[in-house]
């Protein structure tokens, strides 16, 4: 245990030296690792362990971290034969960053092949003199049944969402409410163009994988494609593993885990705002004790 100045004691790895512990003391401490930070590397019907029983190369979104896989991934692409699976802001960002490196011409054979379960609503990062953070300001300060009714009266009203929405099979599920999910921002307009002109492909589920790198897709339509590799934007496992709650009392915070629908960043802001002003208010009567 820690003293009474310092009561708290953190076990951490010095990344100087592999397998080089430390501890250190400290007044209080704040977790704020984010509730999603451990990639989920799978699907519940194991995507993964069809991709690799057809020896389809495939990295989760977090592994696009180096020069060799981000050719790989633009190759396949150039080809036609590059899938995405998954349809949220991690899977549109890589589509986009991949098709701005892909050539464009009458010999263009670019295409992205994105499997999803459900559709999202597709809104432009800005409209006209809108942001959609200044419009997500004003949204979370709605009752929640406006919240739900506004987003759904941009959704059918935005030309983003109405191309994915077409672009994908009719008898996949859209989003009827946010529940505390986040839409596909589309920062630079890539996505729609995208969508209108045919490089990004929507299909649903990965139903099957054959030996020769066929995907078959739930498409209702008994097609398949040739895939060359796979990028899993699954999202991540929802957890806090260092600690199980807070105990402000004693000086232990966590910050990023709530459940903000429409401008999260704000709220850990607002959050780590209200933390250092308490620690800062305890620390100073224990400086006078």
């Amino acid at each position: 245990g820690g003293s009474e100045e310092c009561p708290w004691v953190v076990k951490y790895e010095d990344s100087s030296s592999l397998g080089n512990t430390q501890l250190l003391p400290a007044f209080s401490v704040i977790v704020a690792t984010g509730k999603h930070r451990i990639p989920n590397k799978n699907t519940t019907d194991d995507v993964a362990g069809k991709l690799t029983t057809a020896a389809i190369p495939f990295v989760h979104s977090t592994e696009m971290c180096d020069g060799a896989t981000w050719e790989q991934a633009v190759t396949a692409a150039r080809n036609g034969r590059l899938c995405i699976v998954g349809l949220g802001n991690s899977a549109a960002d890589l589509a986009a960053l991949i098709l701005q490196r892909c050539p464009t011409g009458e010999k263009d054979t670019t295409q992205i092949h994105v499997a999803a379960r459900t559709v999202p609503p597709v809104f432009p990062r800005k409209r006209f003199i809108f942001r959609v953070d200044s419009l997500g300001f004003l949204v979370r300060l709605l009752p929640h049944f406006l919240q739900e009714f506004f987003v759904h009266l941009l959704w059918t009203m935005i030309p983003s969402s109405k191309l994915c929405n077409a672009a994908f099979p009719s008898h996949l599920k859209r989003w009827t409410k946010i529940n505390g999910r986040v839409p596909v921002i589309d920062k630079h307009g890539v996505i729609a163009s995208g969508l209108q002109s045919g490089k990004l492909v929507g299909h649903g589920p990965i139903l099957d994988i054959t030996s020769d790198r066929n995907v078959h897709f739930d498409d209702r339509n008994g097609s398949s494609t040739a895939i060359d590799m796979v990028i899993l934007a699954t999202g991540y496992k929802e957890e806090c593993p260092l600690v199980d709650r807070e105990d402000k009392l004693n000086g232990m915070y966590k910050i990023g885990f709530g459940k903000d629908r429409f401008l999260p960043l704000k709220s850990i802001g607002d959050e780590a705002k209200e933390i250092v002003e308490e620690i800062s208010k305890v620390y100073d009567r224990a400086l006078h004790l």
